[in-house]
């Protein structure tokens, strides 16, 4: 019996005495008169879980608690379970006795709280029944709160002082403030991921302006050689010029290229590159116009032009090394320019020059990047260039790859052509070739407001409304071949830099003597695959090929789903088309349905782009812009396997042969 008697550890404070019975669950506050007291390092508590119908045992000294027995020699297992039950077998009087006695201690000091009466010495054996209901109603909790009674889940911070809580209020509040304590950690979690989601972004921004700041820098790095520092110590030493000496205007001639690999080519590149920089000083300003014999009589600005002229038709003949080398010499001749005219010159020379060539694809992210962070960015010539830039790098991620080589240069044409650009220009018009329908649309509006007179409501691209009645008035209609012969490359470049230039509020001028219908049959086709977006939008490419062969869903695309302007330009389309395709005409132009289709279809119908096209950020090295573009070319334009490529082009066909067959166009008609 004597060894049937153990003191229970009470967690919060260790002082505090109740000893229990194991055998007969009577419970005492003091210790029992002659009897022996068992001691243990590590107690158990054996409770009942209503829930799971498990046993489940709570260690007072370190809070665990585990669904196994523990073991050993050396521990207890108090079995409150028991207890409790020989508790409700009490007598019921007993039980409203004990109910009215206050619980001194920490343990009971809650229960001590609710009542009005004091207890006396005598009262502490009839307190022990209560004393047990507290402990033993621990065993309602579920496996998550026992869970969260383990120490890692212990909110120190939150416990209330040791003497004013009972093991009950403790185990509850515990429990209480545990799971408030996950639900916090779990929301600091997530703000903590959603904080670093907006840190990257911010960090990646941060990079990438960074990276654009010093793109320049960077690709001086890679291509540019440090050329030698005047002066005759400087000679004789062979000191070179810093990276950012090189990268800044200079009033002194240069002796070699700025591009190192242009002294690997031969032809007398080196020459035509330091004649270059002559130029460019020439134009603006930093440099005495040297006059020839038959120069005497020019006036500045057509000696300027002149220079103009000559500095394009070295861009153009050159190559693409001598191009990239003009518009390197011209970031740093309008790079921390003392001359704000001179500066301003330099800026409108790039600009002027990307109306007849572009950079390399190399090159081009840089020239971009330089642009829009230049101290001038506001200037009308700076956007007119920005926009004309991105024009060009928007054709090389559809996989016009010819524009890098030459396909899309033009030689200059004199002062008079070039007078034409610089208005153009100074008027922020960058062209119409490669804008969206969108931006057509508004910038037309926008002249039409701007420009005086009576007020025309325009529905459709002026452009291409011109250009298709032009072909008609030049007699498209009844000639051989029309949409599939190629005209002269100079004379349809002279046209289109015209139009490019071209203020709508004018119409285009032709001459029916001369002029080659074919030219303008070109350049509506150029003017439809150009488009930033294709008409149909990339979004339908493959129900359109799914339905390339069902009239009725073809045309509920082309009537329903495609967006008004888009579905008013293929509309006027299609009926300029059904035009060539009536049998009169087909007769003498050999262009039937067929025909047409084949030749217009890759117009208007384009397969998606892959996801990673490449970054337009001048960060991105010239390695990784040629795999990318190589790539976007080779699995957008090309599909991986030929009978892809011929089952999507006789797709392609099929779905432009049954619009211009089966589609009702009279909705377009007297509509411009």
């Amino acid at each position: 019996m004597d060894s049937d008697w153990i003191r229970v550890k009470e967690p919060l404070n260790r002082d505090e005495k109740m000893f229990i019975n194991l055998k007969s669950g009577e419970c005492l506050w003091e210790p029992p008169m002659n009897a022996k007291i068992r001691e243990c390092s590590e107690q158990w508590w054996e409770l009942f879980d209503e829930r799971t119908q498990r046993f489940y045992y709570y260690n007072s000294s370190t809070m665990e608690t585990k669904w196994e027995k523990p073991g050993g020699s050396e521990l207890i297992v108090i079995p409150l379970h028991k207890l409790k039950v020989m508790k409700q077998q009490q007598q019921h009087h007993t039980q409203q006795q004990f109910r009215r006695t206050t619980l001194p201690s920490t343990i009971g000091r809650r229960i001590a709280q609710q009542t009005t009466t004091s207890t006396t010495t005598s009262d502490k054996e009839s307190q022990t029944v209560e004393t047990l209901k507290v402990l033993i109603d621990c065993e309602t909790q579920t496996d998550q709160q026992l869970l969260l009674n383990q120490p890692l889940f212990q909110p120190q911070h939150l416990r209330r002082a040791e003497k004013e809580n009972s093991l009950k209020d403790y185990l509850m509040s515990e429990a209480r403030f545990a799971e408030e304590e996950v639900a916090m950690k779990i929301n600091k979690e997530k703000a903590k991921e959603k904080r670093k989601e907006e840190k990257n972004k911010v960090d990646k921004a941060e990079k990438a302006e960074e990276k654009h700041e010093e793109n320049l820098e960077l690709f001086a790095k890679e291509n540019i050689k440090r050329h030698l520092k005047k002066g005759g110590v400087n000679l004789l030493l062979k000191r070179k010029e810093s990276m950012k000496g090189m990268l800044i205007w200079t009033k002194n001639s240069i002796k070699q290229p700025m591009i190192a690999t242009i002294m690997n080519i031969g032809g007398g590149m080196k020459q035509e590159a330091i004649l270059c920089f002559k130029l460019i000083q020439e134009w603006c300003g930093d440099r005495h116009m040297e006059r020839s014999a038959g120069d005497e009589e020019l006036s500045e600005e057509e000696q300027r032009l002149a220079i103009a002229n000559e500095l394009i038709a070295k861009g153009v003949n050159k190559g693409v090394c001598l191009r990239d080398e003009i518009y390197v010499q011209l970031c740093r001749q309008t790079t921390e320019n003392p001359s704000e005219e001179s500066c301003r010159r330099g800026l409108m020379l790039i600009s002027l020059c990307l109306f007849y060539f572009g950079p390399s694809s190399k090159f081009a992210p840089y020239l971009l990047s330089f642009l829009s962070k230049h101290k001038m960015r506001e200037e009308q010539c700076v956007r007119v260039a920005q926009a004309k830039l991105e024009k060009r790098m928007n054709l090389m991620r559809q996989g016009f790859n010819e524009i890098e080589t030459g396909g899309f240069t033009k030689r200059a044409g004199g002062s008079k052509e070039l007078r034409m650009v610089l208005n153009a220009i100074a008027e922020g018009n960058p062209g119409w070739f490669g804008e969206s329908l969108q931006e057509t649309m508004t910038r037309q509006t926008d002249e039409i407001k701007n420009g005086g007179g009576k007020y025309i409501e325009r529905r459709l691209p002026w452009i291409q409304v011109e250009l298709s009645e032009t072909i008609l008035k030049l007699g498209g209609a009844q000639t051989e071949g029309i949409f599939r012969i190629g005209p002269d490359f100079e004379e349809m470049a002279t046209i289109r830099l015209a139009i490019d230039c071209h203020s709508f509020l004018n119409r285009i001028e032709f001459d029916r003597a001369t002029d080659d219908v074919n030219i303008y049959a070109s350049l509506l086709k150029q003017w439809f695959r150009e488009l930033q977006t294709p008409v149909i939008p990339y979004s339908l490419y493959d129900k359109c090929l799914a339905n390339c062969e069902n009239p009725k869903e073809a045309l509920d695309i082309i009537l329903n789903q495609l967006p008004i302007i888009n579905k008013l330009s293929i509309g006027h389309l299609i009926r300029f088309l059904q035009v060539f395709s009536a049998p009169q005409n087909v007769a003498k132009t050999k262009m039937d349905e067929n025909n047409l289709s084949m030749v217009w279809s890759p117009n208007i119908l384009r397969s998606p782009p892959p996801n990673n096209t490449f970054n337009n950020s001048a960060a991105s090295s010239s390695s990784s812009f040629n795999h990318t573009l190589n790539s976007h070319h080779s699995s957008a334009l090309l599909p991986s396997h030929s009978s892809s490529l011929f089952e999507n082009t006789r797709k392609e066909m099929l779905f432009m042969k049954t619009l211009i067959k089966h589609l009702n166009t009279s909705f377009i008609q007297g509509m411009i």
